[in-house]
């Protein structure tokens, strides 16, 4: 949890003033394959700290992408609310928010460190595999990505909670037709880890978007107006 770990509480308390602050790290990776080519592998890692103080009715606000300016990040909103306090007519209040302390992680059995790079890429091409059945077949993007996302919560009442978020999806993206193109996409993961894989082979993933995009060639029209519809969570991105 490097700056998780290393954070010192103590910095929060500040003379008549509350002082909150989010930590924020997450690490990505994705492997993509287009039309049978490699066409991304990345990993990276984005990091952020967002400090609000509150002194006399006024806010300070401050934020940064460099963890180890956390401290600054600190002084800088407190030293904002007391300039901003001594400027303002505001009405003086106060807040009283509950102490919470709190440890949260999604069940993951198999996480993303717990894979080589390398066997994330013959993933997507697994996938890529599943999705060139039918001559039809135009374009296919077959992917592997997954997320792990750490956030800390501390505020100079005491509260403390800590919260990690795994994401693992796997999808295929298939374009088929001749004179006129339908696209089928099927996704399988959510937060979870890469035990998803025990739901359906990666070959299969891919067969069924290209399936669905040759079913959507002969679909007919959809006649125009007003009508009640049932959408599946995959297009509402709801896992």
């Amino acid at each position: 949890m490097d700056i998780f770990e290393s954070f010192n509480y103590d910095n929060l308390k500040f003379p008549d003033c509350f002082v909150d602050i989010r930590l924020q790290k997450r690490v990505n990776n994705v492997a993509n394959v287009e039309n049978g080519e490699l066409d991304e592998v990345s990993s990276n890692e984005q990091a952020g700290v967002g400090v609000r103080a509150l002194v006399n009715g006024a806010w300070g606000f401050s934020s940064t992408n460099n963890t180890e300016d956390a401290q600054r990040c600190i002084d800088s909103a407190y030293r904002i609310a007391v300039a901003t306090s001594r400027s303002s007519n505001r009405e003086n209040f106060e807040i009283d928010p509950p102490l919470v302390k709190g440890h949260y992680e999604n069940n993951v059995k198999i996480g993303p460190e717990d894979i080589p790079l390398e066997e994330k890429i013959s993933y997507a091409y697994e996938i890529e595999k599943g999705a060139k059945i039918n001559p039809l077949v135009k374009n296919t993007v077959s992917a592997c990505s997954d997320s792990i996302t750490e956030q800390l919560y501390v505020n100079s009442i005491g509260s403390e909670i800590y919260q990690k978020t795994t994401r693992v999806y796997l999808k295929s993206v298939v374009a088929s037709g001749n004179e006129t193109l339908q696209m089928g996409y099927e996704v399988m993961g959510g937060t979870r880890g890469y035990e998803v894989l025990k739901e359906k082979s990666l070959e299969e993933l891919g067969r069924e978007a290209c399936e669905k995009s040759l079913r959507l060639l002969s679909a007919k029209k959809v006649s125009g107006g007003e009508k009640t519809v049932v959408l599946d969570p995959k297009i509402l991105g709801v896992f």
